[in-house]
């Protein structure tokens, strides 16, 4: 899904609604920018994070569409799979090379009469000790940190329909419409059809709801994070990971579904077949 900061909004000139600002899925435009950033995900596969970080860096600097760039590159990373890669444990190659240079005070990087010790003697010993070369003993220090992670998998390893630049822009608008409910007081669903499936849902997720006979089914208003007592983001993150079943089945209609405290917002009024 879409951090907070990257949903996009459009007020309405003539009322007080918000939508989601849903990008064109049919757009040359965006086509040919999901293929680009798919192909940039499947190019790093078994390089660092912060490799690709800059390449993104590289395409969004002083793009006016960063945020739906970033967008659809925030839901392509939720696709891949990092692990820390490294011949030693990032925590012991610290305390090895810390617990020495603490012994060896201070580590400087030209040597004096009076500082005889420098960081590449610091590695060496710890390299001997250990029985691994310098550069693996400096390279393993911090592959823990998140843009040291390396790219170990990507989605099109395990299912092909991310390399579908159309699902991309799909998912994206979906993403789109679930960041609005991070905050939502309240979300209003009217169900003719899969009445065991959605209200099975409503329960796996823990949404607090009110139900009432609507001929030929029924209308669900679910609380939104915005009507507790206190804002929950977790709460909001289980309702947006809730919406998506709306769009799988049929017989099923989104109505005016955000309404906030000073905000009130729609999302598309028919769900996907």
């Amino acid at each position: 899904m879409l951090t907070a900061d990257l949903g996009r909004r459009r007020l309405s000139p003539h009322s007080d609604r918000i939508t989601p600002a849903f990008i064109d899925e049919t757009d040359e435009k965006y086509l040919e920018l999901a293929q680009r950033l798919i192909q940039l995900y499947q190019e790093h596969r078994g390089k660092r994070r912060k490799e690709l970080e800059k390449v993104l860096e590289q395409l969004t600097a002083g793009d006016t569409d960063y945020k739906i760039i970033r967008g659809l590159a925030k839901l392509l990373e939720d696709e891949c799979t990092f692990v820390i890669k490294s011949s030693l444990d990032p925590s012991q190659a610290r305390e090895e090379i810390f617990a020495l240079a603490n012994q060896r005070y201070p580590i400087v990087q030209r040597l004096s009469l009076i500082h005889r010790t420098q960081a590449e003697e610091i590695y060496d010993a710890v390299a001997q000790k250990l029985g691994l070369a310098p550069e693996a003993v400096e390279e393993s220090m911090y592959t823990d940190l998140a843009e040291n992670h390396v790219m170990a998998q990507f989605a099109t390893d395990r299912r092909h329909r991310v390399t579908d630049p159309p699902w991309l822009l799909q998912r994206y608008n979906l993403a789109l419409a679930q960041a609005l409910l991070y905050d939502a007081s309240e979300l209003t669903v009217r169900i003719f059809d899969h009445f065991n499936t959605i209200f099975g849902y409503i329960k796996l997720f823990r949404l607090m709801h009110e139900i009432r006979p609507l001929a030929p089914g029924y209308e669900v208003k679910l609380d939104g994070p915005a009507s507790l007592f206190h804002l929950t983001r977790r709460y909001g993150v289980r309702m947006a990971d809730f919406l998506p079943v709306f769009f799988f089945k049929s017989g099923i209609q989104v109505s005016e579904v955000v309404k906030r405290a000073e905000e009130c917002a729609l999302l598309p009024t028919e769900s996907r077949p």
